[in-house]
């Protein structure tokens, strides 16, 4: 699954997006966790906006980082699955 700059919902805040779209790539535990760069090529978006995005999420702690033979990767917490889930209630 891929998305592009138009999948970032013009109503909800960019980092809110991004946390969306994770969820929905299924970057929800450490075994499926992703770098920056794998997230930027998934949704086509610069890896340094990613990168900003990513900073948000994890100060929220929606986000965590792990790192994996000297990369880091991110996936969503548990609390971010359950921001994702506020949208559907």
């Amino acid at each position: 699954m891929t998305y592009g700059k138009d999948s970032f919902d013009r109503k909800l805040p960019e980092d809110f997006s991004l946390l969306c779209m994770l969820s929905n790539l299924g970057v929800t535990s450490r075994e499926t966790a992703l770098s920056s760069e794998e997230i930027a090529e998934r949704i086509h978006l610069q890896t340094d906006s990613i990168a900003r995005l990513i900073t948000k999420l994890i100060d929220k702690g929606l986000v965590a980082s792990i790192e994996v033979e000297n990369i880091e990767k991110f996936y969503v917490t548990l609390d971010g699955v359950r921001r994702v889930l506020t949208l559907y209630s």
